[in-house]
């Protein structure tokens, strides 16, 4: 009788993965990512160098208008588009777009929330670089420059320190009309970041209605 050799299952290897360590996982998710080969068309599809591009036009933008412009009404609200779009100075303690401003402890949320943010977007861009998607690639570097530019300025703009407090807002939108609160008052990280998210949507129904399509053809 020939002896029968123990069959190793796809629960065994699962169980096998499921006794790695957290700093295992880490090191094998980053250790994927180094194997993306560095070229000058390679760094080009990246678009890293677009994420350094906006957060540094976020931030000059920022300080433009801080300089130059006085916050609130009484400064002089710019009007860009007469009665639609204004360049109007605002200081924003909570997230994007105003939202839970005034309360310390959401900024503290909203200034882990943006820590957490700008690490984590650079690693998994690191890990699926090696997959030479430029859409999802330029994903990643709009919400890089998104998340760093609004972090920069909940972390160190406090009034003992610049003598304002809060992210630097000052793109104004009135919707409904000059006479109406404004629809939106942000700045170019909150675009970069909106425009990211919209875009990653977008690129995903699109791949998943040409999936759909291609399965349903066979």
């Amino acid at each position: 009788m020939s002896e029968e050799k123990p069959i190793v299952g796809e629960r065994g290897e699962s169980e096998k993965k499921k006794d790695r360590t957290l700093k295992e996982y880490c090191s094998d998710f980053i250790k994927e990512g180094r194997e993306w080969k560095l070229t000058p068309r390679s760094f080009f599809f990246s678009f890293a160098w677009l994420g350094i591009l906006f957060l540094l036009v976020d931030l000059l933008s920022k300080w433009l208008v801080q300089l130059n412009v006085r916050p609130g009404s009484a400064g002089g609200e710019i009007w860009v588009i007469p009665d639609f779009f204004s360049i109007y100075l605002t200081y924003n303690q909570g997230s994007a777009f105003g939202m839970g401003g005034g309360s310390m402890a959401m900024r503290v949320i909203f200034i882990l929330v943006s820590w957490i943010a700008s690490i984590l977007i650079p690693l998994f861009h690191l890990h699926y670089l090696r997959k030479n998607d430029p859409w999802i690639n330029a994903v990643f570097a709009l919400c890089f420059a998104g998340a760093a530019g609004n972090l920069i300025d909940r972390t160190f703009y406090w009034n003992e320190t610049v003598g304002f407090s809060g992210v630097i807002d000052f793109f104004c939108f009135y919707i409904f009309g000059p006479n109406e609160a404004p629809f939106a008052i942000f700045n170019v990280a909150d675009a970069c970041l909106s425009v990211g998210i919209v875009l990653l949507i977008v690129i995903y129904l699109v791949r998943f209605v040409i999936e759909a399509h291609a399965k349903n053809g066979k």
